[in-house]
């Protein structure tokens, strides 16, 4: 998280990404074989629900497509079967107080048989959360261990996260890991919006012509150092850009802390954690109350984290 605000980049790299955990799709394809079992023109999908703490599905599973509608209870595997004709459809997916997951037009064959998994998300808005970058500040030289808590969802960290990052932070935001020193620890992964947090009634709508200075403001305001901003609006700015307004909201500490916890030890004198939701606005522009931007004052042993996401202009619900 299109993209988040977090402390995370935006782009899609061409470095490889460790192996670690990796965020698991919504539904994913995992083979596709002959059945001779199966009558000519009928296929079969057996299909291997999870539900959001990645264990198997244990509620019934209301599954659409083009040939109608049924109601399937997984088995203790949390697997759902289905025959139908051969053909071309998309598939539906709704379980109780998870969101619907809807797949591609899936194209089955004659006595296929494809077997396929679904992972479900608790109720709210998927999304991604890109460059969250989080930079230490001690007083003094010191080993630091910060810990992402929902490492399973992380799709690239650099460097490495593992069990979590282990470095030498020096007062000036350097940091030693692995014989290598780094301006900051890096990470993006999925997280699961609320939908409060989009459909807010405060925020910004800032237009193209104005959107350089709204950052620049907006970001000293909120207590970011020159050289972190810098990186943020290099970051986000030329995204911004492509489009002639845009929808801005921040989130700050504990509203983005309930999305991906973080655990820092020893425990920082001020931790300031900024997120930007951003999405492309289009058709009238609602009235907004403009967001109240907290000032943070840096005190003793800092750690800030910047990130953010673009949400796509169908997730929003603006007031009029």
């Amino acid at each position: 998280m299109k993209s988040l605000f977090l402390a995370l980049p935006l782009s899609l790299f061409a470095l490889q990404a460790p192996a670690e955990e990796k965020w698991t799709p919504a539904y994913e394809i995992t083979g596709i074989s002959k059945d001779p079992l199966l009558f000519s023109g009928e296929a079969m999908l057996v299909i291997t629900c999870y539900d959001p703490q990645y264990y198997p599905l244990s509620n019934s599973v209301q599954l659409t497509h083009s040939a109608g509608q049924v109601t399937l209870q997984p088995d203790r595997n949390g697997r759902i079967s289905l025959k139908r004709l051969a053909g071309k459809t998309p598939f539906y997916f709704v379980t109780r107080d998870c969101n619907e997951i809807a797949t591609d037009t899936i194209r089955l064959e004659s006595n296929d048989k494809v077997e396929m998994t679904v992972r479900f998300s608790k109720i709210g808005v998927g999304a991604i959360a890109f460059k969250p970058v989080i930079y230490i500040y001690p007083e003094k030289e010191m080993d630091v261990q910060v810990k992402l808590e929902k490492k399973e969802k992380l799709t690239f960290t650099y460097p490495a996260h593992g069990e979590g990052w282990n470095v030498k932070a020096a007062p000036d935001g350097s940091l030693r890991a692995n014989g290598k020193t780094y301006n900051y620890l890096f990470w993006e992964g999925g997280i699961d919006l609320s939908p409060k947090d989009i459909r807010a009634a405060d925020g910004f709508i800032v237009g193209k012509d104005s959107l350089l200075a709204f950052l620049e403001t907006s970001l000293e305001t909120i207590g970011l150092h020159s050289k972190e901003a810098q990186d943020f609006i290099t970051y986000w700015y030329p995204r911004m850009m492509a489009h002639d307004r845009t929808y801005v909201r921040f989130l700050f500490n504990e509203e983005f802390s309930k999305y991906a916890p973080l655990e820092i030890s020893p425990q920082p004198d001020q931790l300031i954690r900024v997120f930007m939701l951003w999405s492309p606005l289009e058709g009238e522009a609602p009235v907004l109350k403009a967001q109240t931007l907290p000032s943070f004052a840096r005190k003793g042993f800092t750690v800030l984290e910047w990130g953010g996401t673009e949400l796509e202009p169908g997730a929003l619900k603006l007031p009029h």
